[in-house]
């Protein structure tokens, strides 16, 4: 998502979910929509459930769907919406901290569309990332390789071996603090 998709959120963006897997058990995802540079944007999220679920539980304004889901829990400015200052506050404790890789505000949206771009077409890319169908953008994440082309054709033919290079974001229990934290 942008910084300004991500800023713009509401309570009432956010939609929890239950269904079954192919298994026949239960799964649990959200589902957010936000208004984008393109329109409306609607994302299935699995890996944020919990930690958004955790979040509204937490919220100050909880009750209310048109409260900013992202805000301040400072006691002068309690439920009050984040801004850019926000995230120019976090690109500046990130160079505090002594990151050597450069930090952005696009950074997540990046790459996150580049681990994307491996696993969905370009017309799903597009729809996931917010652009107008055929838009070039999509050319700078899908980059094709002969093992790409390889893997493609295996697997419409049913001959494809699991996909490698590809993870799935997982939460893993920190064995310190007990809290989940990303894996993968």
């Amino acid at each position: 998502m942008r910084p300004g998709e991500l800023l713009g959120m509401s309570i009432g963006s956010v939609r929890f979910k239950d269904f079954e897997d192919g298994a026949g058990g239960k799964c649990s995802c959200c589902v957010i929509s936000v208004n984008g540079k393109t329109g409306l944007k609607v994302i299935p999220l699995v890996v944020s459930y919990r930690p958004l679920l955790e979040w509204l539980e937490e919220h100050p304004r909880r009750g209310e769907l048109n409260a900013p889901l992202w805000c301040s829990l400072a006691t002068n400015y309690r439920g009050d919406g984040l801004s850019y200052r926000h995230f120019r506050l976090i690109l500046k404790l990130a160079k505090k901290a002594g990151l050597r890789k450069a930090v952005w505000t696009y950074l997540f949206r990046h790459s996150t569309l580049t681990a994307l771009a491996k696993v969905f077409t370009e017309a799903r890319l597009e729809q996931f990332a917010g652009w107008v169908h055929g838009s070039k953008m999509s050319a700078r994440y899908v980059h094709f390789s002969a093992r790409d082309l390889e893997s493609a054709v295996l697997d419409l033919h049913d001959l494809a071996s699991p996909r490698q290079g590809v993870e799935a974001l997982q939460l893993t229990e920190c064995p310190r603090c007990k809290f989940d934290t990303l894996h993968g």
